[in-house]
């Protein structure tokens, strides 16, 4: 498990799908979590295994995607990482969960980890695989600061947990210090893609020699 996803975390957030799902889903329908980490997806499937029957889930990731047997599976609990596209949830009444990555941790968007890298069209993307009536539960991390004003104060309130977050008075410093952090992010981007690629151009340079 990651460093930074600890075990009591996990259980926490479980606990609170557990609870909206026991309130939300009815007994016959389904409730499919699609989440940005694999990691994190592996601990909810087993504390969740602890409560409903194994059999009912269908776990989805990068690594059981490699078997050709696995895929979507309407009448289960489908619970992963890679199905924000290419998958219609038809069942009337059935529940999609969204576990959204942390604002700007760029070390936990990256790779078959980070479905939402992409930003707003994934997103929309992943909300999109609803196609009836059900259910929408989307969980985002606490956040360091919420610009104070009219818009995000109504927004606030219609959020169940806020007590993390601190309201900051909209101001430029406030604006420049999220601009030079984003811009930060961009930078250790580009420099991965360009390790990866260095990295990509030897290997098949190696593959060729062996020619």
């Amino acid at each position: 498990m990651k460093k930074n996803i600890v075990k009591e975390s996990v259980e926490d957030l479980t606990d609170f799908i557990k609870e909206w799902i026991r309130t939300n889903v009815p007994e016959n329908n389904n409730f499919h979590i699609l989440c940005y980490s694999k990691n994190l997806v592996n601990s909810i499937y087993r504390e969740l295994c602890t409560v409903y029957k194994k059999s009912h889930f269908n776990l989805l990731t990068s690594q059981t995607s490699k078997k050709k047997d696995v895929s979507f599976v309407e009448n289960k609990h489908n619970i992963g990482t890679n199905f924000a596209t290419g998958v219609d949830i038809k069942k009337e009444n059935d529940a999609l969960i969204v576990i959204y990555p942390c604002k700007y941790t760029e070390e936990l968007v990256k790779g078959a980890d980070g479905i939402f890298s992409d930003g707003l069209p994934s997103i929309l993307q992943a909300v999109a695989r609803l196609r009836k009536k059900g259910r929408i539960l989307f969980t985002i991390p606490p956040v360091k600061y919420s610009i104070k004003d009219a818009p995000t104060l109504s927004f606030l309130k219609a959020i169940p947990v806020v007590d993390n977050i601190a309201l900051k008075d909209e101001g430029e410093q406030f604006l420049k210090n999220e601009k030079s952090l984003l811009a930060d992010i961009i930078t250790e981007k580009k420099l991965r893609i360009k390790k990866e690629e260095q990295r990509y151009i030897k290997e098949v340079n190696e593959e060729v020699k062996k020619l």
